[in-house]
């Protein structure tokens, strides 16, 4: 996360959003909130997704196959 960051702060542009890039994970990014907020999310294995699914109350994914990683 820190590495990722870091860049953002470095070259002061967003990153591309990993499908979009090459990497290691689906969902490793920040993100900005409506109200300009800059969480990171970061996902790395199907346990934190089935994990994260559940915390956001989207159970439904599990069910698609195209959201697992």
């Amino acid at each position: 996360m820190a590495a990722h960051m870091s860049g953002i702060a470095a070259t002061g542009r967003e990153m591309p959003p990993m499908p979009a890039r090459q990497g290691a994970w689906a969902i490793y990014q920040v993100f900005t909130t409506k109200d300009g907020g800059q969480p990171f999310i970061g996902v790395s294995s199907d346990q934190q997704w089935l994990r994260f699914l559940e915390e956001l109350n989207l159970q439904k994914l599990r069910e698609d196959r195209r959201s697992m990683m």
